[in-house]
């Protein structure tokens, strides 16, 4: 070979076929006015011209649905079936979000999910991971030299900076989604300069920002990662464990939804519990109590300690809910909620089944940050749900068992290359 492997590693995201640069150009223009819509930026281009980014958005997407998709008339049961359901997901998740343009993200999420179903998920990751960053650095530093509003909120006896976002979680979950792109890109290429980094802007994050949850959960898959790095990550060599990792959806979804539905108050060691999870869980049974759950789910306007796009903060009863799993559940209903979980599952068994054990590490810790976090719902803070594409493939099929993947070696759609 002309280059090692580890080269074809770190340049692999740079051949774009033509066919997919309509999609990332839309996604790209997507995730970066979609990430300032949680910003003081957001007071400048509300309204009417944010609608008319997202309709260019979506024009970009017919057009390449049109020009390089296949005869329409001739698509396979599969792609049908995966374009029927995207849409009236779409459509369910829009209704829902009655005029929520953060919950209407998962709407586009379903478009774009589909429409990504031959685009490599890698390159996807990548322009997520480019666009995130630049946001990232554009909205602090814009609040820092005093271009827009950083608030300082009060939360609980802690002083903690929205660093020009409209809540203090909102920077820390944008991170963990850069760093898992990042692992999830790099594999065993990423640089320990580059963890090190990462390390330091989420200690920096946890001091302006008090969310200590989050970012304790940034600073282990750090740990995790140097230790693959290193060459101390084995979890393909043990079997039970890497299936347990694969079913973590399932496991921590019935742990939380059954923690918050048992939750009593009287009980110690459920009060210490909750306590360590700063009252998700008392907060989430009092959720369950007030709405309920049913089958096709709700809308559900819950109260956080947030601000509105003018910096104003939210008004009303506190009373909202974190857990990504008890969240779905009430706001989506029973069956959204088993076909998300099964649709996650079944895309980490094939991570085991690949030998991807990157892909399986960072599926892993997005259903551990799911049990804090409800925002992992939202593409804007999490790009992992186009790993779940392939669901929706015409030619994909669920591979066989092939070993551990070399260092450096990709995978797309089932396969090698």
């Amino acid at each position: 070979m002309a280059r090692s492997e580890r080269e074809i590693q770190v340049h692999m995201v740079k051949r774009i076929p033509l066919r997919e640069l309509p999609f990332l150009i839309s996604f790209g223009i997507y995730m970066f006015f979609g990430i300032l819509t949680q910003t003081m930026y957001y007071q400048y281009f509300s309204g009417s011209l944010y609608r008319m980014i997202l309709g260019g958005c979506v024009l970009i997407l017919a057009f390449q649905e049109l020009i390089y998709s296949r005869d329409w008339l001739r698509l396979p049961v599969r792609e049908i079936g995966g374009g029927l359901f995207c849409l009236l997901a779409a459509a369910y998740t829009w209704k829902i979000a009655d005029g929520n343009m953060l919950q209407r993200s998962v709407a586009f999420l379903f478009l774009y999910m589909f429409c990504a179903r031959n685009v490599d998920h890698l390159h996807i990751a990548e322009v997520s991971r480019i666009v995130s960053w630049i946001v990232l650095v554009l909205v602090v530093v814009s609040a820092k030299l005093g271009v827009i509003e950083n608030f300082y909120l009060e939360i609980n006896g802690r002083t903690r900076q929205c660093l020009g976002f409209r809540y203090t979680l909102l920077p820390p979950a944008i991170l963990c989604n850069i760093v898992m792109l990042t692992i999830m890109i790099r594999k065993e290429s990423i640089w320990i300069s580059e963890l090190v980094l990462f390390l330091v802007i989420s200690l920096w994050m946890y001091v302006v920002t008090q969310s200590r949850l989050s970012v304790l959960m940034n600073l282990v898959l750090l740990a995790v990662a140097a230790l693959y790095k290193l060459g101390m990550g084995t979890i393909e060599k043990h079997r039970i464990l890497s299936w347990l990792m694969a079913f973590s959806f399932v496991i921590l979804a019935g742990l939380c939804i059954w923690a918050t539905f048992a939750y009593n108050e009287k009980t110690k060691w459920m009060r210490a519990l909750d306590s360590l999870l700063n009252h998700r869980l008392y907060y989430g049974r009092q959720s369950l109590d007030l709405y309920g759950v049913s089958l096709f789910g709700q809308k559900i306007e819950w109260v956080g300690a947030g601000l509105d796009q003018n910096g104003q903060m939210i008004s009303g009863r506190y009373l909202y809910v974190d857990c990504f799993y008890v969240m779905i559940l009430q706001r989506y209903g029973i069956l959204f909620t088993i076909l998300l979980l099964a649709a996650l599952t079944l895309t980490a068994a094939v991570a085991v089944r690949r030998g991807d054990r990157y892909l399986l590490l960072v599926l892993f810790f997005m259903a551990l940050h799911c049990v804090l976090d409800d925002l992992f719902l939202y593409p804007f803070y999490n790009s992992l749900w186009f790993a779940l594409s392939w669901i929706f493939g015409s030619g994909l099929r669920l591979p066989e068992r092939r070993g551990r993947v070399p260092a450096g070696q990709r995978t797309v759609h089932g396969g090698t290359d």
